[in-house]
């Protein structure tokens, strides 16, 4: 199963080291990629005509590096965020340019993410040119996500109605190798059936690859819980070309969870008890607290956070989460 991890939630990114660790995670733990692209990198999204300053620029390729070394494949993924309002022959080498830049990195994956963007009636058109340049430019796998990319109504109430025929355009339009990106029923689907699944298949004509946002806790709602759950719904990944899971803002925690997925034979207290060390009762006790009742109606948070003595970075970030570090607002979503 072509299984990865995409970090590609809004809110606090993981920090360079974080991204490290999860790597080395990702190969002991049999996962096969990882793709760059969180929200609050400006180079990648509203700024992505720029390219990384310096530092940002060499921690890439260390990263790069990193995930060659273990064998895992790295991913970035880019966000011409709505070019499609203004495409013109000038924004178009910008792009050609920008792809460019990227193959420096040596990825092996190219994400082109056209997600949480207002939408237009030019919206197909543009993104199948940008989608098809790319395939010829790039030195390695394309995997499109489309402005609309599951069939969630409330995709069309924040970023408008999508365009007639919208999908059927760009799976007719973008070339055949091109993978497309899909969240399920559902933006955060609680599950993606077989069913489901063969659907997608028929509409994009190919195996849809998934963004799996089960996890997920970016943005001012959703920040306000820790996802640390059992898998469900899940028993049809062979029917997808691949399934990159969205975690959570913090990494350490979304490792639980990881390794939960691929060996559901564990639960998620299994794992907490293997790697908690003396707190792992503490956090098993308040897991209907954390994944159900939720930041807010948490009372008792500073004496939760004396009662974690212990200092292993799964702890750390329960700690750094009751202390409201990783609670945002609806800025958030702006990046």
């Amino acid at each position: 199963m072509n299984l990865g991890v995409i970090e590609g939630f809004f809110g606090p990114s993981w920090k360079w080291d974080e991204r490290a660790h999860m790597i080395s995670f990702l190969k002991s733990s049999n996962y096969k990629f990882y793709i760059y692209a969180p929200k609050s990198d400006p180079y990648l999204r509203k700024k992505w005509e720029l390219d990384h300053p310096k530092q940002w620029h060499d921690n890439l390729l260390n990263l790069s590096h990193h995930c060659s070394e273990l064998g895992i494949d790295f991913g970035i993924g880019l966000s011409p965020f709505e070019v499609h309002f203004d495409y013109t022959d000038q924004k178009k080498d910008l792009f050609i340019k920008k792809i460019k830049k990227i193959n420096e990195y040596k990825p092996k994956i190219l994400g082109l993410f056209f997600d949480d963007m207002k939408s237009s009636e030019s919206l197909a058109k543009v993104q199948i040119e940008l989608v098809n340049l790319a395939d010829e430019v790039f030195e390695g796998r394309v995997v499109f996500c489309p402005t609309f990319y599951s069939f969630d109504p409330i995709l069309d109430k924040v970023f408008g109605n999508r365009p007639e025929n919208y999908l059927e355009e760009i799976s007719k339009g973008i070339n055949n190798n091109v993978e497309i990106m899909w969240t399920g029923p559902k933006v955060i689907s609680p599950e993606i059936t077989e069913q489901h699944l063969n659907e997608v298949t028929s509409l994009l004509r190919r195996r849809p690859f998934i963004w799996d946002n089960f996890y997920a806790n970016d943005g001012p709602k959703q920040c306000k819980f820790l996802k640390l759950i059992n898998s469900q719904g899940r028993t049809s990944k062979m029917l997808a070309s691949g399934w990159a899971i969205n975690p959570m803002n913090q990494s350490y925690l979304s490792e639980l969870v990881l390794e939960q997925f691929v060996n559901s034979n564990n639960s998620i207290e299994d794992i907490i008890l293997k790697r908690c060390d003396s707190d792992s009762k503490i956090i098993i006790e308040c897991l209907n607290k954390f994944n159900f009742e939720g930041f807010d109606k948490i009372e008792d948070k500073n004496n939760l956070i004396n009662e974690l003595s212990s200092d292993n970075p799964y702890c750390l970030q329960i700690k750094q989460w009751l202390e409201g570090e990783f609670i945002v607002d609806n800025d958030c979503l702006t990046d």
